[in-house]
């Protein structure tokens, strides 16, 4: 037996580029989080673009830091139905919230 099978092995660097951009923009979508509330005067619509922004910052987390990038397919379809159950409860939520009389 030989040593030339575990010599073949080369040495992987970790790149750090994709989690800082990651990173980086997430700093950025908290900043326009924060910018869009002073700016926005109706407060339905400031709740719609924060709502959105979360949303996309969600994803980010979910898709580089918890590692679904990488994962079966299979498993993607699961957090995409349990995402898509959310989604049509909130908009279920929201659309009850909008029809109340105050």
């Amino acid at each position: 037996m030989s040593n030339s099978e575990h010599n073949n092995e080369q040495h992987h660097e970790p790149q750090y580029r994709e989690p800082v951009m990651v990173f980086i923009g997430l700093i950025m979508l908290t900043i326009m989080t924060v910018g869009f509330s002073g700016i926005t005067h109706h407060a339905l619509a400031a709740v719609l673009i924060a709502l959105g922004i979360a949303c996309v910052k969600g994803f980010l987390v979910l898709w580089y830091f918890m590692h679904v990038k990488y994962e079966k397919p299979i498993f993607k379809v699961f957090i995409s139905v349990a995402f898509g159950t959310f989604i049509v409860i909130i908009a279920l939520l929201f659309s009850d919230y909008m029809t109340r009389s105050l």
